[in-house]
Order: C-alpha cells, then structure tokens, then sequence
C-alpha cells in the first residue's frame, strides 16, 4: 500500500484523510498485514486509483497517467473553469514541445 500511495502522491495523512481514519491507522496498515472492512478496502482503492484486486496482490497495480506531484497538480487543474484549463494546456504543451526540440 505505501507504493501504491507514494505513487500517486499522497501522505499518510492525506491519505487517512480520504478515507476517513486518522493517520495513525494509515501507519499501521502500512506496517503490518491487517484485514480491512470491505467499506475501507473501497475508500482506499478509490483514493489510490487502484482496484481492489490490485490491494490484494491479486492483480499488478498499472500505473496510469501522471503520478505523484504531476497528478495532485493536475488534479487541481482539472477543478478550474475550461478557459484557464486551456491556458495551461497550451503551457504545457509549448514547455514540452521546447524540451523535445532541445533533446
């Protein structure tokens, strides 16, 4: 679980946070083989972005798209009104457009 929490960024506490235990619980499921109730087992696929099966070890965990500080920012890009998404569209795509030009 610390995986697949790291990779998308989060802190135990935010991480507590979205599902609605406090840090410390975090922590403790991180260190140690616990068994969860279903309704956490939920809220923690929901907030990693992984399926329960993928918690379980029953399936790989498939890293989609951004991860870590990329997703949280783009998280919050995707929350502002459609013109200044498009201005930081244009960002973006103008930043990486230099960089493979300078490669």
């Amino acid at each position: 679980m610390t995986d697949a929490r790291q990779r998308v960024g989060l802190s135990q506490a935010q991480l507590a946070d979205k599902v609605g235990v406090d840090r410390r619980v975090v922590a403790h499921w991180e260190r140690r083989s616990v068994t969860l109730k279903p309704e956490q087992m939920i809220a923690l696929s929901a907030a990693l972005g992984v399926t329960t099966d993928a918690l379980l070890g029953l399936k790989p965990v498939k890293a989609s798209g951004p991860t870590g500080r990329v997703r949280q920012v783009f998280e919050q890009v995707s929350r502002l009104p459609r013109k200044q998404q498009a201005k930081v569209v244009e960002f973006v795509e103008a930043f990486v457009e230099r960089k493979a030009v300078a490669s």
